[in-house]
């Protein structure tokens, strides 16, 4: 399974926690492959994708903070 973000608009950051599985989260072109316990910011008015490759339920929390 996968989703895509096309962003969030200016001045976003993304938290993820993931805390099951393991999520492969792309940053336009750069991936980062995350397991339980992982936690990554980024800026999230950037493209990006999170995808489950594997066949175990990945369960992640994510935060999206929108700036002033």
């Amino acid at each position: 399974a996968s989703f895509t973000s096309e962003g969030h608009g200016t001045h976003t950051r993304e938290s993820v926690l993931v805390t099951a599985g393991e999520l492969v989260l792309v940053l336009e072109t750069v991936e980062y492959v995350m397991a339980e316990g992982d936690f990554i910011q980024f800026d999230s008015s950037r493209p990006h994708t999170y995808i489950n490759r594997g066949e175990v339920m990945t369960v992640f929390t994510n935060i999206v903070y929108y700036e002033g």
